[in-house]
């Protein structure tokens, strides 16, 4: 906990860096406060919610950066802060059962699932199936069902494989043929 609200607070300093310097700052906080964060979520204890919100913040502002490899880093660390910390069958379709801080992570993937950068979208589609289950399946297939580059299709299929229920179809439509 106490490394945690260290990278917290240096996040206050990230304003001294500048162009690259900053974007790599960023970087490497947000991938600390995915890993540090996992366990807090794993727990799952209502003492851990202000600190996770705490986390939650700094992410959510890295994830709408410019950027887009700090946007793509941030949206990692959210898949990275709940990857020890599964939904229960029923939080995954009853939202009001899911913490406020994770509500808000699943708001801003599922915001930059339609970002104009490439990257930001495939991260965005991982996170968002990591932070809100089978619920985020309807979704990831819109998005999907727009998608024309590659590189983000094969990472809203990986998603999607990840929380439906029959993955089959969904596959083989983007394929050469049945699965």
């Amino acid at each position: 906990v106490a490394a945690l609200a260290a990278v917290l607070g240096g996040f206050d300093s990230h304003s001294r860096f500048r162009g690259r310097d900053r974007d790599r700052v960023v970087i490497a906080g947000c991938r600390a406060l995915g890993a540090l964060s996992a366990p807090l979520a794993a727990r799952a204890s209502s003492a851990d919610h202000e600190l996770l919100a705490q986390v939650a913040d700094k992410l959510i502002a890295a994830a709408a950066a410019n950027g887009p490899a700090v946007a793509e880093s941030a949206l990692d660390a959210m898949a990275a802060a709940v990857a020890r910390a599964p939904l229960p069958p029923e939080a995954a379709m009853l939202e009001s059962l899911l913490p406020v801080w994770r509500l808000r992570l699943v708001k801003a993937a599922s915001e930059r699932a339609s970002d104009s950068r490439v990257g930001v979208r495939a991260a965005a589609a991982g996170a968002w199936a990591d932070l809100r289950g089978a619920a985020a399946g309807p979704g990831l297939e819109r998005a999907l069902g727009g998608e024309s580059v590659p590189h983000v299709a094969a990472a809203q299929l990986r998603a999607l494989a990840r929380v439906h229920a029959e993955p089959g179809p969904l596959l083989a439509v983007r394929s050469a043929g049945p699965l």
